[in-house]
């Protein structure tokens, strides 16, 4: 199960994708922990951006590269649609992140 709590998402605002140097579409912040050796529970967080040309080949990123297309944001109006979009999006970005690790 893909735990989204503490998740934080957001249209970019001209933040550049650090692939490729493009606009990104939208950046999340997820929280993320780890426990030292010694005990010490560490948290943090990361950004991760929705890049309209390196994403496109992710399956999972094409529905929400789509609503961006035809959508400036994130209004009251498309929120469940946008938040659908997203779900998917970052279930399936933590999944292959966290099977990396292993």
């Amino acid at each position: 199960m893909i735990d989204l709590d503490g998740v934080q998402v957001e249209t970019a605002n001209e933040l550049p994708c650090l692939r490729c140097g493009g606009q990104l579409l939208c950046v999340a912040r997820v929280p993320h922990s780890f426990l030292r050796s010694d005990g010490y529970q560490v948290c943090g967080g990361r950004l991760v951006g929705l890049c309209p040309a390196c994403d496109r080949g992710e399956p999972a990123a094409l529905g929400l590269i789509a609503f961006f297309t035809l959508h400036s944001g994130i209004n009251d109006y498309a929120l469940g649609e946008a938040g659908h979009l997203i779900f998917e999006w970052l279930s399936n970005l933590l999944v292959v992140d966290s099977s990396d690790d292993q």
